[in-house]
C-alpha cells in the first residue's frame, strides 16, 4: 500500500516536475494515518483501517496540488499499481 501510494506520487513528477514530494511529506502523511484511523482491537482490521486512512490522505494531498488535467492520471497511476501489485 504505502509503497504503492509513494511510487506513484514519484512517478507524477514524471510529468510534471513541479510535483516532486519529499519522502518526508510522505512519511508525515504515513504518521497522521495512524493518528486518524479507526482503531480497533483486531489487528487486521486495524491495519485496514490505516492503510484506508494513508490512501485517502495522501490522495487528498496529493490531489490538492495537481493541475486538473492530471488528476485523472494520478487516480490511473494508483489504481494501476495497486492492480499489478
Amino acid at each position: 500500500g504505502g509503497a504503492v501510494l509513494y511510487f506513484s506520487i514519484v512517478d507524477m513528477s514524471n510529468i510534471n516536475v513541479m510535483y516532486q514530494t519529499s519522502l518526508k511529506q510522505f512519511e508525515t502523511l504515513f504518521i497522521q494515518s495512524f493518528d486518524e484511523a479507526e482503531t480497533s482491537s483486531v489487528l487486521t482490521q486495524r491495519v485496514e483501517s490505516i492503510v484506508d486512512t494513508m490512501t485517502y490522505l495522501v490522495y487528498r494531498y496529493i490531489n490538492r496540488g495537481l493541475f486538473e488535467k492530471h488528476r485523472l492520471t494520478f487516480v490511473f497511476i494508483i489504481a494501476t499499481k495497486l492492480l499489478i501489485t
